[in-house]
């Protein structure tokens, strides 16, 4: 009776389950998914898409299932990425963690690509990172921050870190320090992203703005106010989620446009170096996630349940229904040319080309 009523509460933890973060692996060979109960799970895509494309396969195929997962966290996982292809970091309530992912890997491989859960994930964990904390009245600390963003400046060395006391963090990867604090919004931060060739910070807050900061001093440069370049009725009038927040940023590979999304029903798209509105998209929700394809066009989704896919002139190429009502993460990769989408569902749907799933984890 007992393992009866664990099955039943399983079962109705995984239908509840929302993926916040998915990521590619460098060699772009695996998917990582970061769910909100805490658990990362490790996909290996050659074994998955040869099992898929083998003339012996049937349809409608079945969900692929992980070849390792582990709890990261002991809460929701808000947020992932690389160091190189030596740490992978993940970002929830309170603490940013790195992981080895040669271990992973080597785990992996060592279970034959097959489903393998490990219940002691601190032998491949390699540190553990909080936003510092201040005193207040009565000498008391504040709480620990969530970690909604992070992001990795490879030329300096520096994981940045966009959290929810209002302020972004730089820290040092060899000596784990915090050396930079990005002050300014007003309220917490939704997310960051990188524009690699000067190395700035990019943060998107829920007060409306999208801060550029030079990486040295943590002084920003820009403050943009992106819901201004949409007229019409207040979206927090007649649209859930709707607000002037900036919930997602992504940079294109060469540097050249920077693409927004949040509440304001609307992606704007700038010209990077000038920080100049390119094109506007007008969307009936909110965005929650943006990013770039092999192709540097934009892709983009939300609480709409639907991926836009937008041509670089500003056309609508592609509008595609999903299987999550609220889509969270979207993650492209360019050897596979296929991109993964991960929500407000337990399952994550991967796809080769648009108009069908072409297989599901």
């Amino acid at each position: 009776m007992q393992d009866y009523h664990q099955s039943i509460i399983s079962s109705i933890q995984t239908q509840e389950t929302t993926v916040f973060a998915t990521i590619f692996s460098p060699d772009d060979n695996f998917l990582v998914s970061c769910a909100s109960s805490g658990l990362v799970s490790i996909f290996h895509l050659p074994s998955i898409i040869s099992s898929t494309f083998a003339p012996s396969s049937s349809l409608p195929l079945p969900p692929f299932h992980p070849c390792l997962t582990f709890f990261a966290h002991e809460g929701p996982i808000y947020c992932a990425c690389f160091i190189n292809e030596d740490l992978l970091v993940t970002g929830g309530d309170q603490e940013t963690r790195g992981w080895s992912w040669s271990v992973i890997c080597h785990m992996c491989s060592e279970a034959g690509f097959k489903a393998r859960r490990e219940d002691d994930p601190t032998i491949f964990m390699k540190f553990k990172i909080c936003a510092p904390q201040t005193r207040g009245p009565r000498d008391a600390l504040t709480m620990l921050p969530e970690t909604n963003g992070v992001v990795y400046d490879t030329a300096r060395n520096t994981l940045w870190t966009a959290t929810g006391d209002k302020r972004g963090y730089g820290f040092d990867v060899h000596t784990l320090q915090c050396n930079t604090t990005l002050r300014g919004h007003t309220d917490y931060l939704h997310s960051i992203a990188l524009r690699k060739g000067t190395g700035q910070p990019l943060t998107g807050s829920e007060d409306g703005t999208l801060r550029v900061w030079d990486p040295a001093t943590g002084q920003h440069v820009s403050v943009l106010e992106p819901h201004k370049s949409f007229s019409g009725p207040s979206p927090q009038s007649d649209t859930p989620g709707g607000g002037k927040w900036v919930g997602a940023i992504s940079v294109s590979e060469n540097d050249t446009w920077m693409a927004c999304g949040g509440g304001f029903r609307g992606v704007l798209v700038y010209h990077l170096p000038t920080l100049t509105v390119s094109r506007t998209h007008r969307i009936v929700g909110a965005t929650q996630a943006l990013v770039y394809d092999h192709a540097s066009k934009l892709l983009s989704t939300g609480n709409e349940g639907v991926v836009y896919h937008w041509a670089q002139d500003g056309a609508m190429e592609h509008k595609l229904a999903v299987g999550a009502s609220s889509v969270w993460s979207l993650a492209n990769s360019s050897k596979n040319r296929m991109f993964a989408v991960g929500g407000s569902s337990p399952q994550i749907d991967m796809y080769m080309n648009w108009g069908h799933v072409a297989f599901s984890m």
